[in-house]
């Protein structure tokens, strides 16, 4: 079957007319979403109005308000938030009430809602921060007042805040943050926060080196050192405590071999053999653990008293209190150890530079 031009032409347009149909018809059903489940959440609220629930309501007029911003809704939760006492929040809400309503030439909802905004403004509770001139050009200088973040332009102007706690935070690159909480209520006042000015932050030095802050003394603390320390003299426990272990199985097998082997012990038959044979294994384990366990012991106890003292430690520009200082180039503090282990004996040699 053959189509002529014109036929295919209109063809053509057909399809594009249907292509643009659809197009147009998605984005409504979606923006008709939208506006349903503002309505549902606007109806609910005002429900809840009617019952006298002004608690309940107003979170969902924000959410309704969100979803699909209207004047009507905005001015509704303007008037729950001042029945909820958040005067600051419902004069804000009326102000922009009005403007909008203004802006589409509804002079008598813009009337209303400045009218309404007028009685609040006089009840309104202020709070005012009075901020030190060189904390604000400091790097990184900010402030926020329940993690919203005060400008600069608002420093030192009183602002209006809704009654209840607010959490004041300032902070700068490199200073400790400032953090106070300030409890807001009645009407008509103006509550003022003075903030400091910000401290540098402590200076970090090496583990162990108790590093001070102000040149005073502060504690040098537990190091990796001491915790060294502590492992290897337990390490060394444990050894003391297979050495037992080993010892007294040692002596169980030998007393057990006796009824097998002649009283010069030089003719055993087999099962004493084999009986002294582990004595002499346990033994030589427990000479071992004897050895190792008092030198791992003795040389955690010594690395413990080596570590950076827990007591005050000095400042760091503190002079020194040693009589003969480290020569340049001289080898630090070092612990060898070295062991030795046999049947019937074990010894170990416990080296050091300090």
């Amino acid at each position: 079957m053959k189509c002529d031009r014109s036929t295919l032409r209109r063809l053509r347009a057909l399809a594009w007319l249907c292509a643009l149909a659809c197009s147009a018809h998605a984005s409504p059903v979606f923006a008709d979403d939208k506006k349903v489940l503002a309505q549902e959440l606007f109806d609910n609220a005002m429900a809840l109005i009617k019952q006298g629930n002004f608690v309940d309501a107003c979170p969902k007029l924000a959410e309704s308000q969100t979803t699909d911003p209207q004047i009507g809704t905005l001015f509704q939760l303007a008037n729950c938030e001042q029945q909820t006492n958040k005067l600051a929040s419902a004069w804000a809400n009326f102000i922009s009430v009005a403007a909008r309503a203004a802006s589409v030439n509804k002079p008598d909802h813009a009337k209303e809602a400045q009218a309404r905004a007028d009685l609040l403004k006089v009840r309104l509770t202020r709070l005012l921060l009075l901020i030190p001139a060189e904390s604000r050009t400091a790097p990184g200088f900010e402030v926020r007042r329940d993690d919203i973040v005060i400008g600069p332009a608002s420093f030192g102007v009183p602002l209006p805040v809704d009654s209840g706690k607010h959490i004041i935070k300032v902070s700068a690159t490199g200073k400790r943050t400032w953090e106070t909480t300030v409890e807001t209520a009645g009407e008509g006042a103006t509550i003022t926060v003075s903030i400091p000015g910000l401290k540098e932050e402590p200076s970090v030095g090496p583990v162990g080196s108790g590093g001070a802050r102000d040149g005073q003394p502060q504690q040098a603390g537990w190091s990796g050192q001491h915790t060294a320390g502590v492992v290897m003299a337990g390490a060394g426990l444990v050894g003391l405590g297979v050495m037992a272990g080993f010892g007294l199985d040692s002596g169980q097998k030998h007393n057990a071999s006796k009824p097998y082997c002649s009283e010069d012990r030089r003719f055993c038959e087999q099962p004493g053999l084999d009986l002294e044979k582990q004595a002499h294994a346990s033994a030589t384990i427990s000479n071992a653990s004897l050895a190792v366990g008092a030198t791992l012991l003795a040389a955690g106890v010594t690395v413990f008293l080596l570590a950076p003292s827990l007591s005050t430690a000095k400042p760091p520009n503190a002079p020194s209190t040693s009589s003969a200082p480290r020569a340049p180039g001289s080898p630090r503090a070092t612990v060898s150890i070295r062991v030795t282990a046999g049947p019937s004996a074990a010894g170990a040699v416990l080296q050091g530079a300090f």
